[in-house]
């Protein structure tokens, strides 16, 4: 019997490590094969509200809603959200738009795992969220600091990294991902960044099987613009030591 998948996951909209971003027409074409095959998809997006540039697209809740000729929850998309990477990340506050059937599921496994989330934290992000004002000018501000930031350590990077390694231009998020040559392998260049008080993290991980030994991902946002700078030199140099040896 040939495999048959079960369901998929998925961060379409500027994804963690590398920060990119499914085109609408993929969208279009994974909302066709989620129904055609009745295949649930979870939409993962935590990062969407984290755009400094270029166009945003539908969600694939909305794309696959569409096709089907409907505006109910329906269909094949499970789609999560999070206030931890727009209000603050402590709180640990998500939430999920699904079919009915599939939340009752959901709230099962909720109370089986840690019977709920705290209830104070559900009420201090309840008011906080009442108040859209305040919460649309405080996504307003991050954009504008991580955009800084982003803009900043993408052109360190083009200063200092040598010019063997190649890298993601995320139109916004947290991240991006680092290419480096294949026969070197990120674990080992950490080692050498460690000894210079510089870390990353390897995305091989992120990966099925023996690839993405030579990925890594970057963070701009949690670092003051200083640091981005004398970070990407140091991490810079380690990398030309890395190339050239």
């Amino acid at each position: 019997m040939a495999e048959r998948h079960t369901a998929m996951y998925a961060i379409p909209s500027l994804q963690n490590p590398q920060g990119t971003t499914l085109s609408r027409k993929r969208r279009m074409k994974l909302a066709e094969i989620l129904v055609k095959h009745n295949l649930p998809l979870v939409e993962d997006y935590p990062y969407g509200e984290l755009r400094y540039s270029g166009e945003s697209v539908p969600t694939v809740l909305q794309i696959e809603a569409e096709y089907r000729g409907s505006t109910t929850l329906d269909g094949n998309v499970i789609y999560s959200g999070t206030f931890s990477k727009i209000l603050t990340p402590g709180l640990r506050i998500g939430w999920v738009a699904a079919a009915f059937p599939v939340i009752d599921k959901l709230v099962q496994v909720k109370q089986a795992t840690d019977l709920h989330t705290s209830t104070f934290n559900q009420f201090v992000t309840y008011e906080v969220a009442r108040d859209e004002a305040f919460l649309e000018a405080h996504i307003a501000m991050l954009r504008k600091v991580y955009r800084e930031r982003r803009d900043l350590m993408l052109k360190t990077m083009d200063e200092h990294f040598p010019e063997e390694v190649t890298w993601t231009r995320p139109e916004g998020g947290l991240f991006l991902m680092v290419a480096l040559p294949p026969h070197l392998n990120a674990r080992e260049v950490l080692k050498a960044a460690i000894a210079q008080n510089v870390a990353f993290v390897p995305c091989d991980d992120f990966y099925i099987g023996e690839t993405g030994h030579n990925m890594f991902r970057l963070n701009y946002s949690n670092a003051r613009p200083e640091m981005i700078v004398e970070g990407i030199k140091r991490l810079g140099a380690v990398l030309k030591e890395a190339v050239r040896q």
